[in-house]
C-alpha cells in the first residue's frame, strides 16, 4: 500500500502527507494488525472519516445521523439575521432556495434516508403549499380530464356531483369545449346549475398543437422564478404592495433589533415609534432636542415620503395608419376591468378610403388587457378571412401583443393557444400586416 501511494505521488507530482491522513479499518481487524499498519504506513486509524469535498465519508451502516449536517447547515441559513429581517413572503422565498440548494450537493452521488427529506419538509412548513397555488393547468389540446382531472378552479369537478356517469368517466375537455363554445348537452352526468353556470362563464381557447402543461400564472411567460414568486406573495397576503412597502420601511428603520441597537448607540436614551401608534409630529417634538436626529430624520423622511420628481410629459403627434389600395384595415382593441376582470373585444374593417366595411365585438370572459387584445387579433382577422379580404392590414394599441403574434410562439405562455391560432392564420394564403399604433 505505501508502494502504491509512493507511486501515485510521482505519477501525479501531488506529495503523499500521512500526518494528514487518517485511515479505517474493519472492525474485524485483529489490534496487532492495527498496530503493525500504523508502524508501517504512519498514518493513524480513526472510526470517523468524517467528510472529504464537503461530503460524509460512510463506513458501515448508513443512518441519518450521517447527514445530520445538512439539516444543521440549512437551520443555520435560515435563522440567520438577514431571514429574521424578511417578512413573510421573502421567507418563504428564502426556505425554497435554501432546502433546494444545499441538499443538491449531496444528492448527487448519495442516497438520503427518508428521515433526512422528512426533516427538511419540517424546516419548510406549507411552503411548497402556498407556492402551489399559483400554478395552474394550462390546456393547450385539452387532452385532460374533464371530471378528474384539477383544470377549473382548485379541485375536480367531480367532487361538485352526486355521481359521474360511467359514459362520463374517460371524457376530455376538448370533447366537450369545440370550436370555443361549451357542448354540455353531451354530458350524461346531471350537473347543478351552478357549476354549469361556471363552465360557461369560462372562456377557453385550445389548440391541437400544444400540450396541456402546469405553468406558473404568476407571470404571463409562465415560468416560475423567485421573483415571480416573491411578488405574487406579496400580493397574495397583504393584497397591495404600498401596505407592504410602508411596512417593510417602518420595520427596517425601527422593528428590528439590529436598527434599534444602532439608534441606540448613535442616540442614546433614544425612544423610538411603535407601529401602529405612530405620530411622526410628536415623535419628533420629543426627539427634536436629540443630536443629530432632525438632519436623520429629516433626509429619511424625504427619501420614503418626500415629494417624487416630476417628468416632463412629451407630446406626441399620432396620425392613423393608411392602408394601400386595395387594401382593408382592421382596427382591434380589447380591455378588461380589472386584472383579472370582465373583459371584452371588438374592431371594425374599413377600405383604404377610410369607409367603413364591417365590425365586430366579443366577451373574452374573465381575464387581463393583454388576452383581450389577442382575441381582439385573433377575431379580426378570422371576420376579414370570412368576409374574403385578401390583403389586410391589423392595428392594434397593445405593443406587447403585437410581439407576441410576430415573435417565436412561447409554448409555455399562458395566452400559448390563442397565439397559436393567430399565427397559423398568418400562414393562410393571403398578405397580413400586423402593426402597432398608439392610442
Amino acid at each position: 500500500m505505501v508502494d502504491l501511494l509512493e507511486r501515485f505521488s510521482a505519477v501525479s507530482s501531488l506529495h503523499f502527507n500521512p500526518e494528514k491522513s487518517k485511515g479505517h479499518v474493519s472492525a474485524g481487524v485483529p489490534s496487532q494488525v492495527k498496530h503493525n499498519l500504523v508502524d508501517i504506513t504512519h498514518i493513524r486509524l480513526t472510526g470517523n472519516l468524517g467528510r472529504y469535498l464537503g461530503c460524509r465519508v460512510v463506513h458501515g451502516r448508513v443512518t441519518s445521523a450521517h447527514f445530520d449536517y445538512i439539516i444543521d447547515k440549512v437551520s443555520q441559513r435560515l435563522a440567520s439575521w438577514r431571514g429574521k429581517l424578511l417578512n413573510r413572503a421573502g421567507r418563504v422565498t428564502l426556505v425554497n432556495s435554501v432546502v433546494a440548494a444545499i441538499p443538491s450537493y449531496t444528492m448527487q452521488f448519495q442516497w438520503l434516508p427518508q428521515t433526512i427529506y422528512d426533516a427538511l419538509d419540517r424546516e419548510a412548513p406549507k411552503t411548497y403549499t402556498q407556492l402551489h397555488d399559483g400554478f395552474q393547468l394550462q390546456q393547450g389540446a385539452g387532452h385532460v380530464r374533464f371530471w378528474y382531472d384539477v383544470w377549473l378552479g382548485n379541485s375536480a369537478l367531480c367532487l361538485d356531483v352526486p355521481y359521474v356517469h360511467f359514459r362520463d368517466v374517460n371524457l376530455q375537455v376538448c370533447e366537450v369545449l369545440q370550436q370555443g363554445k361549451w357542448i354540455l348537452n353531451i354530458l350524461h352526468t346531471p350537473i347543478p346549475d351552478t357549476l354549469r353556470q361556471r363552465i360557461e362563464g369560462l372562456s377557453m381557447t385550445l389548440h391541437h398543437s400544444l400540450l396541456d402543461v402546469w405553468v406558473w400564472n404568476g407571470a404571463l411567460s409562465g415560468r416560475y422564478t423567485a421573483y415571480e414568486g416573491y411578488e405574487w406573495l406579496l400580493a397574495r397576503e397583504d393584497g397591495i404592495h404600498d401596505s407592504v412597502w410602508v411596512e417593510d420601511g417602518f420595520h427596517i428603520f425601527f422593528g428590528c433589533d439590529v436598527t434599534v441597537s444602532l439608534w441606540q448607540s448613535v442616540f442614546p436614551g433614544l425612544v423610538l415609534p411603535q407601529w401602529g401608534t405612530i405620530n411622526w409630529f410628536l415623535w419628533l417634538k420629543a426627539n427634536i432636542d436629540e443630536p443629530g436626529v432632525m438632519l436623520a430624520m429629516s433626509s429619511l423622511f424625504r427619501t420614503l415620503w418626500g415629494p417624487q420628481e416630476r417628468v416632463a410629459r412629451q407630446e406626441h403627434h399620432v396620425t392613423c395608419l393608411q392602408a394601400s389600395q386595395g387594401q382593408v384595415t382592421v382596427h382591434v382593441d380589447g380591455s378588461a376591468l380589472g386584472s383579472p376582470g370582465p373583459a371584452g373585444y371588438g374592431g371594425l374593417c374599413r377600405d383604404n378610403f377610410g369607409r367603413w366595411l364591417m365590425g365586430f365585438y366579443g366577451d373574452a370572459g374573465v381575464g387581463d388587457n393583454l388576452k383581450a387584445e389577442l382575441l381582439a387579433i385573433l377575431h379580426g382577422m378570422k371576420l376579414a378571412w370570412r368576409a374574403n379580404f385578401r390583403n389586410i392590414l391589423c392595428v392594434s394599441d397593445s405593443l406587447l401583443a403585437v410581439n407576441l403574434v410576430l415573435g417565436p410562439l412561447d409554448v409555455l405562455h399562458k395566452y400559448a393557444p390563442i397565439i397559436a391560432h393567430i399565427k397559423e392564420l398568418l400562414q393562410q394564403s393571403w398578405s397580413v400586416c400586423v402593426c402597432h399604433s398608439l392610442r
